[in-house]
């Protein structure tokens, strides 16, 4: 409390404007409320031209989906997605989250073996993809069954099962605009009902589905934010069926009222941190440490490499006697990152302490979190006052962290109980009763 006199106050404390929601559909109506023409999303669209969508019009987007899909009977079963990154994929998984039936994100880069088993394992009804998965579906067709229908992003006209997002889409714009209201009366009859089924990867075995309630969900929106606050806009890197980008990311995104910006292909990260001048953005550390090596790749190519070691020390030496002049000093290396990163978020694996210091040092944020996909999926995460990236953080507020059985140096299993711990996994209730203890905590296998 001495180091930071602001932190006994933040911890636990929402900020003004983020009061709790009561469901996914309250959080984009909230968003909609406040700042519905402000943009939600920007993207490449057809060529290299960005394509800007307010909150009010991506609102809309989910409402002819979801009509459709109403009126074809899919809105009350589950909704697959297997596709890359993309503003049809979030359109997609919103309208789904605001149904009544369940969202299914599936892994895009999968073999053909593990997609019969998920699709099948996982009771989709219809599944949404783009056209290099829709060849995928095709060729596993018969050994899906349950699958209705296939709608694909990349069609422009339906060929049979496989049938047109766009027409799709025109469609459920028809029904609503001639007075359709059937999927926007919807409301969750059961908040502790499943609503979201991630299949984890299935390195250790058989893959199995993580069951997300709408209560744990908005329990980790609600307060993830509430211990981590982000900026206003933020570049999306991560892919969308990790719980990591699709929860923490997409949904605290919506209810903070943020813009975030579609990075189109990890190889273009560079250049859309330019594009589109991002504040803030979710990574793993791989991903932070290629930016990392790429920086003093170009600091070494350009012989600055003394210059930028004593521009440190003097930033040191600066910010001890209470002046941070770090972003004027290292002017060049934020330029190269689009002029306005503050704030890098990073989970997934262990962070090297000395990669977050080098952020630090010129004047980035990055807060080092943990979570597991059992736990929508964030456990604990550092804060913009309290930040020891050699840590995960702090836990949050609605979970009990323990640590069972240590031994004498504190090292034993991490045991969370809370309210974005999972329902259990999809049809398998050994595997579940295996991983919670007596008591009720989960256990994460993590040490």
């Amino acid at each position: 409390e001495e180091l930071f006199p602001m932190a006994k106050n933040s911890i636990g404390r929402h900020p003004v404007g983020h009061p709790k929601p009561n469901s996914v559909k309250h959080i984009l109506e909230m968003a909609v409320e406040m700042a519905g023409d402000k943009l939600a999303y920007r993207y490449r669209g057809i060529g290299e031209g960005v394509v800007d969508v307010t909150y009010n019009e991506f609102q809309n987007d989910t409402f002819y989906l979801g009509t459709a899909l109403n009126s074809l009977g899919f809105a009350r079963g589950h909704i697959g997605c297997v596709a890359e990154n993309s503003y049809n994929w979030i359109v997609v998984y919103l309208t789904a989250l605001k149904s009544e039936g369940v969202f299914c994100p599936i892994d895009k880069e999968l073999p053909d073996t593990d997609f019969i088993n998920i699709i099948d394992g996982g009771d989709d009804e219809v599944v949404f993809c783009d056209k290099k998965r829709e060849d995928a579906m095709r060729r596993i067709r018969e050994s899906i069954p349950k699958v209705k229908a296939f709608v694909c992003f990349d069609r422009e006209e339906d060929d049979g099962e496989f049938l047109s997002f766009k027409k799709l889409m025109a469609k459920g714009k028809e029904l609503y605009d001639a007075g359709d209201r059937s999927y926007c009366d919807m409301k969750t009859k059961d908040m502790n009902a499943l609503k979201m089924l991630i299949f984890t990867s299935g390195t250790t075995g058989l893959a199995k589905g993580v069951m997300l309630s709408e209560h744990n969900i908005i329990s980790l929106v609600h307060h993830g934010l509430g211990l981590a606050t982000i900026r206003e806009v933020g570049l999306s890197v991560l892919p969308y069926h990790h719980s990591y980008e699709a929860v923490a990311g997409i949904l605290v995104a919506i209810h903070n009222k943020s813009t975030l910006c579609i990075n189109d292909s990890l190889k273009r990260v560079v250049k859309n941190l330019a594009l589109y001048k991002p504040q803030y953005m979710y990574v793993v550390p791989a991903l932070l440490e290629v930016v990392y090596r790429r920086m003093n790749a170009s600091i070494e190519e350009k012989g600055k490499t003394k210059t930028i070691k004593l521009a440190i020390k003097l930033s040191r030496f600066l910010r001890a006697i209470g002046i941070d002049a770090r972003r004027k000093i290292f002017k060049e290396l934020h330029a190269a990152l689009g002029g306005n990163l503050e704030k890098i978020v990073c989970g997934g694996a262990p962070l090297r302490p000395e990669i977050a210091d080098f952020y630090e040092d010129i004047g980035i944020l990055v807060t080092n979190g943990y979570g597991i996909t059992e736990c929508s999926p964030l456990v604990s995460v550092n804060t913009d006052f309290i930040n020891d990236p050699k840590t995960v953080g702090l836990p949050m507020a609605c979970v009990d962290v323990r640590i069972d059985a240590p031994n004498e140096d504190g090292e034993g299993e991490i045991c969370v109980k809370g309210d974005i711990v999972m329902l259990g996994y999809y049809k398998m209730p050994e595997a579940t009763a295996e991983v919670f203890t007596e008591d009720g905590y989960f256990r994460t296998g993590d040490y």
